[in-house]
């Protein structure tokens, strides 16, 4: 086998060996592509995504310029990282993956200027994939200045469009001081939306609500605005 490379076609010997790395090997090749020099991979999950049975993955991707690191003589953060991400999604194929979305500016930087108090809004495993479906996490907590704090949950799926569709939004939200909670799923396909009503001290909430709601636009991820 290994004089295959000498008596074939050089283009055919390529394709040969791109069939003959591991999914592994693929999915490293594919990471190390989308972070180049002065940047690292913060986060991937890996999952089928367009139901070919195939485990695709979506990364967060981060700089790593120093300039972008600005100390902080206010409250929160001594030194604020400003470097931004991007959110990378790759579409595995026979010869490795595909790059399908690479967007700069969704996922927030680590800190924030305006709020220097809140902490990294992308919590290790914010990132994940199941069932088909893209699943990010956002957490809003601050140190000084409120004593609310929130998670969102942002479900989304490829459509027919090859553009992945917001299809869900959960919110959960609570205050540290009087210990009240409020959580709610919103089904984008369907119009139906749950609440829940609380306490910290309580196993169960309180008090739960089902309703239905008029159905919003169409969002897609490549062009999607987080609600902060």
């Amino acid at each position: 086998m290994k004089a295959i490379c000498i008596t074939v076609w050089a283009g055919l010997c390529t394709s040969f060996a791109a069939h003959a790395l591991t999914p592994q090997q693929k999915l490293d090749a594919f990471m190390q592509q989308q972070a180049p020099a002065g940047w690292a991979v913060q986060q991937y999950a890996v999952g089928d995504l367009n139901k070919d049975r195939l485990a695709d993955v979506a990364l967060v991707v981060e700089q790593k310029d120093p300039a972008k690191m600005i100390p902080n003589d206010n409250l929160g953060a001594k030194v604020l990282n400003l470097n931004p991400r991007r959110l990378v999604i790759g579409l595995q194929t026979a010869q490795g993956y595909a790059l399908h979305s690479s967007l700069d500016g969704l996922i927030p930087s680590e800190n924030s200027e305006e709020a220097p108090c809140l902490a990294d809004t992308f919590e290790p495993k914010s990132l994940s994939i199941a069932k088909n479906v893209l699943v990010l996490n956002l957490s809003y907590w601050l140190s000084c200045g409120s004593y609310a704090t929130s998670q969102d949950t942002y479900r989304f799926r490829l459509d027919a469009t090859q553009r992945f569709r917001l299809i869900g939004h959960d919110t959960h939200e609570s205050h540290r001081a009087s210990g009240e909670t409020h959580s709610s799923s919103r089904n984008l396909l369907t119009g139906r939306q749950i609440d829940e009503y609380g306490n910290f001290s309580e196993d169960k909430p309180d008090k739960v609500k089902r309703s239905r709601f008029k159905l919003p636009p169409v969002q897609y991820l490549d062009a999607f605005k987080l609600q902060q």
